[in-house]
């Protein structure tokens, strides 16, 4: 039983080496909110949906009553596109991580279609 014991105590600072690596490697972001505005002649609902970009995505969270989203990202530099769609109130759309203007176009279920913009900045992503 001794022995167990002073095997696990030598293991035990790798074990918290272990935990202090993945601390490090995650990345150390906040979300970056994208301010969205209806792009056409209808009024849109009350409530705007949620757009933020975090880690290489843009994120689009909707109403309960949306059963369906599907967005797009332009790259203002080159015209570069990024898209998907999701069946639900929710979409993610995996994007570059490097520094530019980006432009998000998306459409709803219910017909609203929204237009937003964010920058990534070199250091500041």
């Amino acid at each position: 039983m001794r022995a167990k014991i002073l095997f696990l105590l030598a293991l035990l600072p790798f074990i918290q080496s272990n935990s202090s690596f993945a601390e490090e490697t995650e990345p150390n972001q906040t979300p970056k909110p994208i301010v969205v505005r209806s792009s056409g002649h209808t009024q849109p609902r009350s409530l705007l949906p949620n757009c933020y970009y975090y880690d290489g995505r843009v994120y689009i969270e909707c109403g309960i009553d949306e059963t369906s989203v599907s967005g797009t990202v332009t790259r203002s530099s080159d015209g570069y596109q990024w898209s998907n769609s999701a069946n639900g109130n929710t979409l993610q759309i995996e994007v570059p991580t490097e520094p530019g203007t980006y432009t998000l176009n998306f459409t709803l279920s219910s017909g609203c279609s929204y237009v937003g913009e964010y920058v990534l900045i070199g250091s500041n992503l």
